[in-house]
């Protein structure tokens, strides 16, 4: 899927990746209510115009609703397990 979006994007580094579109750990923090008021507006904003970044949030939290003890933490192996997570999610739907 392409990220291509004809809206004008904040500074990138504000939603801590370089394409601008918002990390994993940034969606999760936004999904938990972690982020401050600034920030969280910037994700939605974000949100309201990227599709791509919208499912990946709602994989998000579907992966996080299965996950036995869910870590707010992003670690190595929560990482590996999200990979998997939605390789099995594209595998089913092919």
């Amino acid at each position: 899927m392409s990220r291509t979006n004809k809206t004008p994007q904040t500074d990138p580094r504000d939603l801590g990746q370089a394409d601008g579109h918002p990390t994993i750990e940034v969606l999760d923090a936004y999904h938990q209510g972690d982020l401050g008021t600034a920030e969280a507006a910037q994700v939605q904003h974000h949100l309201i115009f990227c599709r791509e970044c919208r499912d990946l949030l709602l994989d998000l939290a579907h992966f996080l609703a299965d996950s036995e003890t869910p870590s707010r933490l992003w670690s190595a192996e929560l990482t590996s397990a999200w990979e998997e997570w939605q390789a099995e999610r594209v595998r089913r739907e092919s």
